[in-house]
């Protein structure tokens, strides 16, 4: 018996005894051959018509290094929202932009407070001052940060907009991986 043949009896015995389509990961575990021997034998297997092949392409979401920081940190917007509202509501623009936890975000955080919605610059005396009426709810963009913090997910289990938008400001990263 040569030692291809082997191993295509091993893995031939592996789908019989469990009964169903296998992973090509669960393959090897279950044969505890190695992923270029399975893969040999498997192509083999193919070509012979004694066993079929399919690939599954799944796309996941992760976080980058700066999506971490926010998801322990909160989305930039997010922290400006809650120091303007620990300072009544209203603060000079550059009072808040001295007081923001991390200056190097303030003009993401003010872009996206503006964009979304949550508050507004305003001249009072003829001064700037960020405005911010009330603690939006959590977004859509916020949660999946919140969901990410705790491992890659498979997009088609999140809004796909907002995944977008996330990758857009260089905190998600989509992965596409392939099953066989």
């Amino acid at each position: 018996m040569s030692l291809e043949s082997r191993l295509e009896k091993d893995i031939v015995e592996a789908l019989r005894r469990t009964g169903r389509d296998l992973g090509f990961s669960e393959l090897c575990l279950l044969t505890g051959l190695n992923e270029s021997s399975a893969a040999s034998a498997v192509s083999s297997l193919s070509q012979k018509g004694l066993v079929s092949v399919s690939t599954r392409e799944t796309r996941y979401a992760k976080l980058t290094g700066e999506g971490e920081y926010h998801s322990r940190n909160g989305l930039p917007e997010r922290r400006l929202v809650k120091l303007i509202l620990e300072n009544k509501g209203i603060m000079p623009l550059e009072e808040a932009r001295k007081a923001y936890p991390d200056g190097s975000f303030f003009t993401i955080a003010l872009g996206w407070l503006r964009k979304k919605g949550w508050g507004v610059i305003r001249a009072v005396n003829g001064v700037p001052h960020v405005i911010v009426e009330k603690e939006p709810p959590e977004g859509v963009d916020e949660t999946i940060v919140r969901m990410l913090a705790s491992g890659p997910l498979d997009v088609s289990l999140l809004n796909t907009e907002a995944v977008k938008l996330l990758s857009s400001r260089g905190i998600v990263r989509v992965e596409e991986r392939v099953e066989r």
